[in-house]
Order: C-alpha cells, then structure tokens, then sequence
C-alpha cells in the first residue's frame, strides 16, 4: 500500500438542487473533522478553480465525490474511473474533470465517488438515503478506507 502523505477531497456538486448537493456535504463533514492529514474543498460547480491549490498541497490522493446517474439505486454510491465519471457526473457542466486533471494524473491517485441522487429537483433538503450515503462516506474516508467502496463497472 502506498504511504499517504496527504489527502484532497473536493466536494462537488449544486447547492440548491437537493440530492446534486451530497459532494458538498461530504466536504463540509470533513472539514469539521479538521484531520491534519486531509484537506478538503467545497467545490460547487466549478472544480477548475481548485486545481491551483491541489498542485500546491501536492497530495497522494485526490477523492472527487459528486453525484452522479449511475443507473443504480438511490442512496447507492460507487468508486469509478475518472474518464466514467466524467460522462455521468451532474457538475460537470464545463470542462471534463479527465481533461481538468490530466496532467496531476500521473503524480496523484484519484478516487472518483459517485451517489445515486433520489431527487435533484431545486430544493436545499437531501433525500434521507442519500443523507445515509453521505454519512457513510465521510466516516469511510476518516477511516482511510475509500478502497472499500465497491466500484461500478462499465
């Protein structure tokens, strides 16, 4: 296993359309949890602007969670590869997160979360699974145990 030095999270997602916001909550729990070994960023709907701070931090591991249509059901959240999850991410409207992140490819490993939304209608409640779903990745992350998280397959 490869020695961790830091970890980024960056939380994306809307803010007013209910279950879309789940990668920001996960990155709001986080930051409360102030661990010396991750730093995590609210992102919202424009991860292009955080990769000046990710190459300054430097990390081991950069965790992208947002949610995603996956086709599976709601409150379910997956592991996938980045060029996947660009294709069914709801945030990212602009530039594809593979093409954001191309080049801290190869120095970085990142870890794509995607939570199957119940509703992503405009609204700042979550749905009660997807609320579960958050819980249980942030506490996966604490416990450095994303890996665990089953992955979605193509």
């Amino acid at each position: 296993m490869m020695s961790i030095k830091k970890v980024v999270v960056w939380g994306l997602g809307n803010p007013i359309l209910g279950d879309d916001s789940a990668g920001l909550r996960v990155s709001e729990m986080l930051k409360r949890k102030a661990l010396d070994w991750l730093e995590s960023f609210t992102c919202e709907t424009v991860p292009e602007n955080y990769t000046s701070p990710l190459k300054r931090i430097g990390p081991s591991i950069l965790i992208i969670v947002d949610a995603a249509d996956m086709g599976i059901p709601g409150g379910e959240y997956r592991k996938m590869e980045l060029h996947h999850f660009s294709n069914i991410s709801f945030t990212t409207h602009g530039m594809p997160l593979d093409l954001i992140l191309m080049d801290c490819q190869p120095i970085i490993q990142i870890v794509a979360i995607g939570i199957q939304p119940l509703e992503r209608t405009p609204s700042v409640d979550i749905s009660p699974k997807v609320r579960q779903a958050i819980t249980e990745i942030v506490d996966l992350i604490v416990r450095k145990k994303w890996n665990d998280i089953p992955s979605l397959l193509p």
